[in-house]
């Protein structure tokens, strides 16, 4: 990328969509530390926080119970099992004696910060937060982009600024760029008009399409945008079209009871592997003031791109029939598993379905198969890993302690349950039935590069073939209410066994990895012990060793409201 680091910009802000309004960039929204706890354990829709998540009546599952899968087990070997800390307050900095990282890494704690891992002192905050903002590493390695978003809103709507910043290795901004503005407004008693955005970068890093929903009365338009991030401007638009979200007719709620309401979820943005496609999503569901759910109504696009003339046009759009769109409805996990096809995993579209399944798609949105997913909708899933090398999708559900492997292809389902308090592993070998792979993983994702409160609950080894998964207990194994963590689970994903297990050492909550990935970065909640107990301790950040799970780092006062953010990988 060019050098802009000396550059200054002046420049006036492009209305995009809505009618037109006022205000100033506000104050960034903030969550509740009770809410924020919850989103790490809470159902995989909480990958869309912030504003993709959307209210929905609850759907008691709990007559739903997973079925017992026996775990393989080749010869037990004892693994690291570091000594309980009391619930003490934990030091400011434990760097632990033997090898540890050197160069700094960044996390997020009320902005993305770098860490001395040799001091461990935190930076200060640079103008980029991974709890508002779609943040990426720069191409070239020289830090990072960000497409930010600055919002200013009150009880009708909505006004956006957008903007395009890079910031240095050093923490440094080095340019900034105001994009344009959006604008959603809606008639109260409507109150979901919250602006949209997600986002897909090219493979060369240097454009991205953003795709935006803003709403006007009650329809939803939705378009996308090309992004130059280098020059910081918008080079072409198109307007896809627009969902209507007139709420159900019906009788006048009672008073101070709620609404008839109806709710838009996406629009959700996929480039395909080759670079040269789009595929466009969204649907809106309508509810009653009772939480009753009535119609949705799905529409979905593919946009071509054209890269005559030195840049990327964008094509014009092909939009699908509402019945062909409706196989997208509820995915919000989904991927282009090959140039003409799709992958994606959906949540039960009706109440009367209480399966998530897996859809194979062709690039006109024609179904392959459909395979249901067995497991129990009670406990959550973390967002899923994708191996393109194999073909094959892995979903982790943290707290029934099931990890589930989908074969692309075929079509078929496995799955290997492990015992929470088990303090062995498995050596190696094949997973149930016999299941391996041929090829060395190609680890991919089956989200978007726009990740907000990114606090993931799998991670997969970069060039390698393990997997990293958290795993908690609903309800803690003290005498408090909270989750305990049973620590961090190491399956190989290529033989799909489980092969480590390393105990926690705070109540883990998400985690991350180092660029080169011989780190393993594992944030802790605060106001609890592993076991879930109360205690005094802030939020923390322990780094262990990928290999062996020996931590070697441990930062333990990131404050008692904050969560700690990890950048996406």
């Amino acid at each position: 990328m060019a050098d802009r680091r000396e550059q200054n910009f002046e420049v006036v802000p492009t209305r995009i969509g809505g009618p037109g309004g006022s205000g100033r960039p506000g104050g960034r929204r903030r969550l509740p530390i009770a809410l924020v706890i919850a989103v790490a354990v809470a159902i995989p829709g909480i990958a869309w926080m912030g504003p993709r998540i959307e209210w929905r009546p609850e759907v008691d599952l709990s007559f739903l119970r997973p079925t017992p899968t026996p775990v393989p087990s080749r010869t037990p070997r004892a693994v690291f099992q570091p000594t309980s800390l009391p619930a003490t307050p934990l030091p400011d900095v434990t760097v632990v004696a033997g090898e540890h990282p050197t160069e700094p890494f960044p996390i997020d704690v009320n902005g993305l910060r770098l860490v001395d891992p040799t001091t461990g002192k935190l930076g200060e905050a640079m103008e980029l937060r991974l709890d508002t903002d779609a943040v990426f590493a720069s191409a070239d390695g020289n830090g990072w982009w960000c497409v930010c978003f600055n919002r200013s809103s009150d009880s009708s709507h909505e006004t956006v600024f957008a903007e395009i910043r890079h910031v240095d290795g050093t923490g440094r901004t080095t340019s900034r760029q105001a994009i344009g503005e959006y604008v959603s407004t809606a008639t109260p008693p409507a109150s979901d008009f919250y602006i949209r955005f997600d986002l897909e970068l090219a493979p060369d890093g240097t454009t991205g399409y953003l795709a935006s929903a803003t709403r006007s009365g009650n329809d939803w338009a939705v378009a996308v945008d090309t992004i130059d991030l280098v020059r910081g401007v918008l080079t072409g638009r198109v307007d896809l079209g627009s969902l209507d979200v007139t709420p159900i007719p019906g009788p006048t709620p009672p008073p101070d009871q709620g609404t008839n309401e109806s709710y838009l979820s996406g629009p959700l943005i996929r480039l395909s592997p080759d670079g040269r496609r789009l595929l466009v999503w969204a649907w809106v569901d309508r509810y009653t003031w009772n939480g009753e759910q009535g119609s949705s109504t799905p529409m979905a696009w593919t946009i071509d791109l054209d890269f005559g003339g030195g840049g990327v046009a964008l094509g014009r759009p092909t939009a699908f029939a509402e019945a062909v769109a409706d196989r997208l409805r509820q995915c919000m996990w989904a991927a282009w598993t090959a140039p003409d096809e799709i992958t994606a995993i959906c949540w039960p579209r009706d109440q009367a379905t209480l399966t998530l399944g897996a859809s194979i798609l062709r690039a006109d949105l024609s179904e392959v198969r459909r395979t249901d997913i067995t497991g129990t909708m009670q406990a959550w899933f973390a967002d899923p890993i994708l191996d393109l090398a194999n073909r094959a999708v892995y979903l982790w559900q943290p707290t029934a302690h099931v990890l589930h492997r989908l074969d692309i292809d075929a079509g078929r389902t496995d799955r290997i349950e492990v015992d929470p308090d088990s303090t062995v592993g498995g050596g190696g070998g094949a997973g149930p039935g016999g299941v391996s792979s041929r090829k060395q993983p190609q680890w991919a994702t089956l989200g978007s590069d726009f990740r907000l409160w990114t606090i993931p609950q799998v991670l997969a080894e970069p060039g390698g073939s393990r997997l990293f998964a958290l795993g908690s207990l609903e309800g803690s194994r003290g005498d408090g209410p909270g989750f305990a963590s049973t620590g961090i689970w190491v399956f190989d994903g290529r033989e799909f066994t489980v092969v480590d297990h390393w105990a926690p050492v705070t109540s883990y909550s998400g985690l991350g990895l180092s660029d080169d990935g011989r780190w393993l970065l594992a944030t802790g909640v605060p106001g609890a012990d592993a076991d879930g107990n109360p205690a005094t301790w802030q939020a923390s950040l322990t780094v262990l060793d990928a290999a062996d799970g020996r931590p070697a780092l441990q930062l333990g006062s990131l404050g008692t409201n904050n969560q700690v953010l990890q950048l996406p990988r």
